[in-house]
C-alpha cells in the first residue's frame, strides 16, 4: 500500500496544534471514535486507517477520502463518529 502523508492532502486549512485534552498520538479507537474535521493529524489518522482497510493504493484515492470526509463533514455537521463517517462514505463511493 502506497503512504499517504501530511503534504498528499488536498486541503491545507487544518490546525496541527492539538485542543486541550487531546493528545496528537492517541488516535483511531482509542481517540474517541470521534473526527475533527479541522484537526488535520485526526483528519490523516482517518483517511490511513480507512486506505489500509479498503486497500486503497493511490493518492487520489486518499485525496478522495479526504474529500469526502469534508463534503460528509458539511452536509452531517453533527456526524462525527468514524464509524458513521466511514458507512458514509463507503454507501457513497461510486456517487462522489
Amino acid at each position: 500500500m502506497a503512504s499517504f502523508e501530511k503534504d498528499d492532502l488536498y486541503y491545507k486549512d487544518y490546525t496541527w496544534v492539538h485542543s486541550k485534552g487531546d493528545n496528537p498520538n492517541i488516535t483511531g479507537k482509542i481517540d474517541q471514535s470521534k473526527v475533527s474535521g479541522k484537526e488535520g493529524y485526526e483528519v490523516l489518522d482517518f483517511i490511513q486507517a480507512f486506505m489500509k482497510e479498503y486497500k486503497l493504493t493511490t493518492k487520489a484515492e486518499g485525496q478522495k477520502v479526504e474529500k469526502m470526509l469534508k463534503a460528509c463533514k458539511d452536509k452531517f455537521p453533527t456526524t462525527h463518529e468514524r464509524t458513521k463517517i466511514k458507512e458514509i462514505i463507503v454507501q457513497n463511493w461510486s456517487k462522489f
